[in-house]
């Protein structure tokens, strides 16, 4: 009688991730029921969310086009590419579960900081009732934190292919239902083969998640405007980036596993 074939810690992992992937879907089957979106909703005015659309596009355009060099001297991104070499290297060397799972460790600790970073800045922009001006903040500290966990992984994030991936991961993050499996499916697609879409536009893409960003975020922005009260609106910057941080630390570390297993076949 043949042998089973022994599961590697490889394969034991990149199960684990599906797990988990697949309980971060079921948890965002559908959007939650919020009390106080249905209590403010008829109060928020309705140009307010054209202005919040429009100022997540410009965020992300000003990023895009001449902000990138600006955050990364925000982090030492050499060092934490040398850091991901020598955690790569000591995967080779062992290759077990404690050491696949040193990337997303890494990636914890500095999200941590980075959900701090929001928590404040919005918090302290609430109590003095500033809202739509935080945007820009709140972008830059996303994607400063997309970049900073690209890196911990190995990756870029500065072509037209990995700012789709990005952007993307944004999307899926705040989607619920068939539209969060659309994009996790158009993400397991680039994660096999690295380019966007052949119709793929930056711009439409773009106007998409700022869409999205707007929607999850237009009320709490509408209370962020009220000073004092505004600080529970500005805990909301924090809780979008946790969810977001959650979504792509699951993605970019299955995106590892397929990019760095040791054996070519698909995994079981």
């Amino acid at each position: 009688m043949p042998q089973k074939k022994a599961v590697t810690p490889w394969e034991k992992e990149f199960a684990r991730l599906e797990r988990r992937r697949r309980a971060y879907q079921a948890r965002h089957a559908r959007p939650p029921e919020s009390r106080l979106d249905r209590a403010l909703e008829d109060k928020v005015p309705p140009k307010l969310r054209e202005a919040l659309n429009s100022a997540f596009v410009k965020a992300f355009d000003l990023v895009f086009q001449r902000g990138t060099g600006l955050l990364e001297r925000t982090f030492d991104a050499e060092a934490a590419r040398q850091q991901f070499e020598i955690d790569q290297f000591a995967v080779q060397l062992k290759g077990d579960r404690s050491s696949l799972r040193v990337f997303s460790r890494r990636a914890g600790r500095t999200g941590a900081l980075n959900l701090a970073l929001s928590g404040a800045e919005g918090t302290l922009l609430g109590l003095l009732g500033i809202g739509l001006p935080d945007i820009p903040l709140f972008t830059g500290v996303l994607l400063k934190s997309l970049y900073q966990m690209a890196a911990r992984y190995g990756y870029g994030w500065d072509t037209p292919a990995e700012r789709y991936y990005l952007l993307l991961l944004v999307q899926g993050a705040l989607s619920y239902g068939e539209e969060l499996a659309a994009c996790t499916a158009l993400l397991d697609e680039f994660a096999l083969t690295p380019c966007p879409p052949e119709d793929y536009d930056q711009g439409t893409q773009i106007r998409r998640t700022a869409s999205l960003l707007a929607d999850r975020l237009l009320v709490m922005k509408f209370v962020q405007g009220i000073p004092i009260l505004g600080m529970a609106g500005g805990i909301s910057d924090a809780l979008c980036l946790e969810r977001v941080q959650r979504y792509a630390g699951l993605n970019y570390h299955r995106r590892f596993h397929l990019d760095h297993r040791p054996d070519p076949r698909p995994f079981a």
